[in-house]
C-alpha cells in the first residue's frame, strides 16, 4: 500500500514538474511572437507616421504597440509619429478623418489619443468627443 501511494505521489510529482515546463515554454514562444509582431508593425509605418494612410489603422496600430509590452510608452518614437499623423489628421469640427468613415475613424483614434494622455492632444481630444456627441 506504501509502495502504490509512493508511485502516485511521484507521478503527480513528474506530472506537475512536466506541465510547469511546458506552460514556460508556451510563455517563451509567446513572447517572441509579440516581439516578432512588434517589429513587423513598427517596419510598416509609413514615413508621416501612419500606416497605411488611415488615422484608424494608425490608432489601431498605436494602441497595439503600446499595449504589446508594459516597458513600450507613449513616448516610444513610432508611437509618437503615429500620434503626431493622427493630430494632423484633426479637422476644426472635430471629426479625426482623411477620406471617408468620419465617424469611424474620429472614435478609434479618441481611444488612441485618450490612452496617451498627453496634454497637447486634450483640444483634439475635446472636439473630436463633441463632435461625436
Amino acid at each position: 500500500m506504501k509502495r502504490i501511494l509512493l508511485i502516485i505521489i511521484m507521478t503527480f510529482i513528474v506530472v506537475s514538474f512536466s506541465h510547469a515546463e511546458i506552460d514556460l515554454s508556451l510563455a517563451h514562444e509567446m513572447e517572441h511572437s509579440i516581439k516578432i509582431g512588434l517589429q513587423w508593425l513598427v517596419e510598416q509605418q509609413e514615413e508621416n507616421g501612419s500606416w497605411q494612410y488611415y488615422p484608424a489603422i494608425t490608432a489601431l496600430a498605436v494602441i497595439a504597440i503600446v499595449n504589446s509590452n508594459p516597458n513600450i510608452s507613449y513616448q516610444f518614437e513610432p508611437v509618437a509619429k503615429g500620434l503626431g499623423f493622427i493630430a494632423s489628421c484633426a479637422k476644426l469640427n472635430g471629426s479625426i478623418y482623411t477620406d471617408n468613415m468620419p465617424n469611424y475613424n474620429t472614435s478609434i483614434c479618441l481611444m488612441a489619443l485618450k490612452e496617451a494622455n498627453d496634454p497637447q492632444y486634450s483640444e483634439i481630444v475635446d472636439r473630436g468627443e463633441k463632435y461625436l456627441l
